[in-house]
């Protein structure tokens, strides 16, 4: 994924105005990319655990996007 980069320095550069444009962008732009892809369940099946549900949510792992 191609997406231009901000400094952070410090937690509290998350509270300034560029950061949360960008963060926006960013995660507008995620939306069209996978970070995983599940290739081959070995031994016990866990998809229903939640942990591994909201994993799964936010990687995109379903939406069956290019990777990142």
């Amino acid at each position: 994924m191609k997406h231009h980069t901000i400094k952070i320095k410090s937690p509290i550069d998350c509270t300034t105005q560029d950061y949360q444009v960008w963060d926006k962008s960013y995660a507008r732009e995620s939306q069209k990319f996978s970070v995983v892809r599940l290739i081959k369940t070995l031994g016990s099946d866990f998809s229903q655990e939640q942990i591994i549900k909201k994993h799964d949510i936010a990687c995109n792992l379903h939406k069956n996007k290019k990777l990142a």
